[in-house]
């Protein structure tokens, strides 16, 4: 069974720096980066709950500050989650706009969480 659209996200991974090959819309190829760039904090949208806590971890593990909004999508899947990220370790806070009245995550890197250092490191062995 296929799930159209699943991998949408995946353009976003790659804004991000992950250096990805869409093969067809069902399958992706992941290529390590050797360590050489970390991912970049960017403005993203969460699509739905699972690319949503893909995004999320990316963002937990790139330099910089990310900014994730639709967070909703998230929220229906992992309660309370920026509460048990920040119990490991993770720079991450939920904010509204001012503008738009619609709240969003923000998270920066941090070397104390090391689940996400493991995570990309996992994904881009030496």
């Amino acid at each position: 069974m296929f799930f159209e659209s699943r991998l949408f996200f995946v353009d976003t991974l790659i804004d991000m720096g992950a250096k990805i090959i869409m093969c067809d819309p069902h399958r992706a190829t992941v290529i390590g980066l050797e360590r050489k760039t970390m991912l970049r904090g960017i403005t993203m949208t969460s699509p739905n709950i699972r690319a949503g806590v893909a995004l999320l971890i990316a963002a937990l593990s790139a330099t910089g500050k990310s900014k994730i909004f639709n967070i909703e999508q998230i929220d229906r899947g992992y309660e309370n989650i920026e509460a048990r990220l920040q119990s490991l370790g993770a720079r991450i806070e939920r904010k509204i706009e001012l503008r738009t009245s619609s709240s969003y995550f923000q998270c920066k890197f941090s070397n104390r969480c090391l689940i996400f250092r493991c995570i990309f490191l996992v994904l881009n062995p030496a």
